[in-house]
């Protein structure tokens, strides 16, 4: 491996349009005739040359230190077998998706449109029991449970004391998994974003993320997340646990890491008292994952498309 560090400010400062200036591990300062100064990545995947713009010196908001950290992030990239490039492309789509979801498609606004287009069908009292389900908190429920592919009575059962939203992250405690171990949660943007806006929305009497509708100190029954399929007219075609199961297809179908999947998905094996511990195991690897997840399902309910197997939102 070639030295890295090699630039210095002085020597950025001093550099001549033309001029093509090597810091090491793949980073390059170039400089254009018109004298602005572009960092560029160079790497090598799958036995190709590729480069990588990093963006435009400047000592203030793109410095030598600054340019650096970024070609070791997008180092890492490559080194897990990922072009920067795509990824970063992947990323401006995702953002561009999550901002037009939430100016044109919020929980509330897709609910409200697909009760225009059902109740002229159905019953007064049918058409005020679903929204009296939205008001209870369950197609909510439901939406964080096919996000984050948890199980019913993790997400029914969720306090907000268990989540960090400034780490992203949802903390499970043992009694309530299946395993009776604990387990952490990436939380993807999309999920964020739809508690955050529950939060706001809650009156705040109660310590549960989705109460019971009869007692605030009481959690959502276990049973509602069924019910609310069966009355949605989905109760011949999946449940609320079956989304675990699309979630595992859809990533050993783009042969994802087993391993991550199965941690994804709470599924413990081998050694418990290990596994105790280890609830953090493959965390960056599973967060990437289920955003990847949430992204994927919002291209299916952009696109106005539902694959086989794969339920949209």
């Amino acid at each position: 491996m070639g030295k890295e560090n090699l630039l210095t400010d002085v020597k950025i400062k001093n550099a001549k349009p033309g001029a093509k200036l090597r810091d090491g591990g793949g980073l390059h300062l170039v400089v254009r005739p018109s004298g602005e100064k572009l960092w560029q990545y160079r790497f090598k995947l799958s036995g190709k040359e590729n480069t990588h713009s990093i963006g435009v010196y400047d000592k203030d908001s793109l410095p030598l230190k600054e340019a650096r950290a970024l070609r070791d992030a997008a180092r890492k990239l490559v080194k897990a077998g990922k072009n920067p490039n795509a990824e970063r492309q992947r990323m401006r789509e995702a953002n561009i998706l999550a901002e037009k979801l939430k100016k044109e498609s919020s929980f509330h606004v897709a609910f409200e449109r697909w009760m225009e287009v059902t109740e002229k069908g159905i019953s007064a009292p049918t058409a005020s029991q679903r929204r009296r389900e939205m008001q209870q908190h369950a197609k909510v429920a439901m939406t964080l449970l096919i996000l984050t592919a948890g199980r019913r009575g993790e997400v029914t059962g969720a306090c907000w004391s268990e989540f960090d939203f400034d780490e992203a992250k949802w903390e499970v405690p043992k009694e309530r998994m299946k395993e009776r171990l604990p387990h952490c949660v990436p939380l993807s943007r999309q999920a964020i974003a739809l508690l955050t806006s529950w939060k706001a929305m809650a009156a705040g009497t109660s310590p549960f993320v989705f109460p019971n509708r009869r007692s605030a100190q009481r959690p959502m029954a276990r049973g509602s997340l069924n019910a609310l399929m069966g009355r949605l007219g989905f109760q011949s075609k999946g449940t609320p646990h079956g989304h675990r199961s699309t979630f595992s297809t859809h990533f050993n179908q783009l042969q994802a890491n087993p391993d991550v999947i199965e941690r994804c998905l709470a599924h413990v094996h081998g050694n418990k008292s290990r596994a105790t511990y280890n609830r953090h195991e493959y965390l960056d690897e599973r967060r990437q994952m289920l955003q990847d997840w949430a992204d994927h399902l919002d291209r299916l309910r952009l696109s106005g498309t539902t694959q086989t197997n794969e339920t949209s939102l």
